[in-house]
């Protein structure tokens, strides 16, 4: 199972998103653990925009045996969700409370990654709600990391939704 979400990371990096989608399929059927539907979820909202699905799925995660380092990923897939959703203010509690999880455990480079991440929807949202200042702010933070990862979707995301 292990094995399988290291290499849908893998398949991440190299952009073929499906791969990546169809092994954290097959390690949630083989083990049914708040990390796997996390990591379903996430490349659910991130990849395929598909909230439908992670609205099905999310209510399967249980909160209680979450591991305390997954929970500013988990909430920033309910901000996700409620971005995709158009409930900005939702959208903007989650996402901000993300943010100031992830600050916690920042010790971490691979933190600092899924921070910018957080940071780049937050934009989204401050921006689809008028403020433009704040949303401009986040953007800038995150805008070295979405290019060096070549987050271009995201990236277009931020920059729409600021027009």
């Amino acid at each position: 199972m292990r094995h399988k979400l290291q290499l849908a990371g893998i398949y991440d990096i190299a952009k073929e998103y499906e791969k990546g989608l169809e092994l954290t399929w097959q390690s949630l059927s083989e083990k049914q653990t708040p990390t796997i539907y996390i990591d379903l979820i996430d490349r659910l909202l991130r990849r395929k925009s598909d909230a439908v699905k992670v609205r099905e799925i999310i209510g399967q995660i249980d909160e209680s045996s979450m591991m305390d380092v997954m929970k500013p990923f988990y909430i920033r897939c309910r901000g996700i969700l409620a971005y995709l959703e158009g409930d900005y203010n939702l959208a903007n509690d989650e996402l901000h409370k993300s943010l100031i999880t992830f600050e916690k455990i920042q010790n971490s480079p691979l933190i600092e990654g899924e921070t910018n991440i957080t940071k780049a929807y937050y934009c989204c949202v401050l921006a689809k709600s008028g403020n433009l200042t704040e949303a401009k702010k986040y953007f800038a933070q995150a805008k070295n990391y979405l290019i060096a990862a070549g987050e271009s979707n995201l990236m277009n995301e931020c920059v729409n939704a600021m027009k």
